[in-house]
């Protein structure tokens, strides 16, 4: 997470303050973590927050604290891809005598916070791509008259492909033949492979 690199005192200072949180707010604190690793904390979350300081008798203050340096921390070893041993290591440099608390809290909740930053990475990276692709829809039908002749037993396979753009929901509809379709089903099969 910090490479090798000493970290900020207020990192380190927001750190060591929780071990002066309660142990059961220690035990149940993996939903407040959850509610600030978003981006943006919503108003929703803000108000969680404020139930557990509330159910735990804390100081919002302090407990803002623990949660700055808890997200701070979280976030920069997603986007680093730090494995676990590094950023407890990392924590324990940080923190000295003091990471006993620290450490096993984010011992505890490394896996879950990485899970939902790694999506959250993982949505940004790739709706900067462009269009994303978010889900498939089909029929068969047979034609069997048009403008362009009639006793036609044309089968024809219709997809509606949904995808985001620029945070939109958009589709499009395409009609292909069987042959076309085996076609892409034979390039998806050979990209899973």
């Amino acid at each position: 997470m910090l490479d090798g690199a000493a970290g900020p005192q207020w990192l380190a200072d927001d750190l060591a303050t929780l071990h002066e949180l309660p142990a059961p707010a220690q035990a149940d604190l993996w939903p407040a973590i959850e509610a600030t690793l978003d981006e943006v904390v919503t108003k929703a979350q803000e108000a969680e927050l404020g139930a557990f300081c509330k159910r735990h008798e804390l100081d919002p203050v302090q407990l803002g604290r623990s949660l700055k340096a808890l997200r701070y921390c979280f976030r920069l070893a997603a986007q680093t891809a730090s494995p676990k041993s590094k950023f407890v290591a990392d924590v324990k440099a940080l923190l000295g005598s003091r990471a006993l608390v620290a450490e096993a809290l984010v011992s505890r909740h490394y896996a879950p916070a990485m899970a939902k930053l790694e999506a959250e990475i993982n949505a940004k990276t790739l709706s900067a791509q462009g269009k994303v692709l978010t889900g498939v829809e089909w029929s068969v039908s047979t034609i069997s008259a048009s403008s362009s002749g009639r006793g036609l037993k044309l089968p024809v396979v219709t997809l509606t492909l949904r995808y985001h753009e620029d945070g939109v929901a958009r589709s499009i509809t395409l009609s292909a033949l069987p042959s076309v379709v085996r076609r892409v089903r034979d390039a998806l099969s050979s990209l899973l492979e």
